[in-house]
């Protein structure tokens, strides 16, 4: 049985998310259209995480662009991811404390990781736009939301199918 790991875990995707290549082509011309510097290990990083369908820690992510003879620092790859988040092109899933690519870049919409305590499965389920849900319920208390993402933990079809139990974290 496989162990959650917040170094590589498997993304099983909603219906119509962005292939990965188009992902890289959609986020360079986003870049271009918006005057944004989509540098060599911004364009890197996203290739990986794209190419794996999951999520990855950022040393995974390091020893992935060493394996293609680049050799980048902490610093860069945090940098680069720091901006894939900022635009919305990957996330951050604090829980596993890696990060994945979107897959649904091109939707507004509020991120939603399931996370499978057995196996480490995660799914990237979108939910319409931030202001839909939260933000009429915020404004009553004075509040705007800026970003928001869940992270749902539980037991995915497969572990259920296999009927293996978790512990609750």
């Amino acid at each position: 049985m496989r162990r959650p790991s917040a170094y590589a875990t498997e993304i099983r995707q909603e219906p119509n998310p962005v292939s990965a290549t188009s992902l890289v082509v959609e986020v360079e011309r986003h870049c271009a259209r918006n005057g944004l510097n989509f540098t060599r290990s911004r364009r890197l990083v996203l290739d990986i995480l794209a190419g794996q369908g999951g999520a990855l820690g950022a040393y995974t992510i390091i020893e992935r662009l060493a394996d293609e003879g680049v050799n980048a620092k902490p610093a860069i790859v945090y940098r680069a991811l720091d901006f894939l988040i900022a635009h919305g092109f990957a996330h951050k899933i604090k829980g596993l404390n890696a990060f994945a690519a979107c897959t649904f870049p091109h939707q507004a919409h509020l991120p939603v990781f399931l996370i499978c305590s057995g196996c480490g499965t995660v799914v990237e389920m979108p939910l319409s736009s931030t202001e839909a849900l939260l933000g009429k319920r915020t404004e009553i208390h004075g509040f705007r939301v800026e970003h928001a993402l869940i992270e749902v933990k539980g037991c995915c079809s497969d572990c259920m199918a296999a009927g293996t139990t978790h512990e609750s974290n």
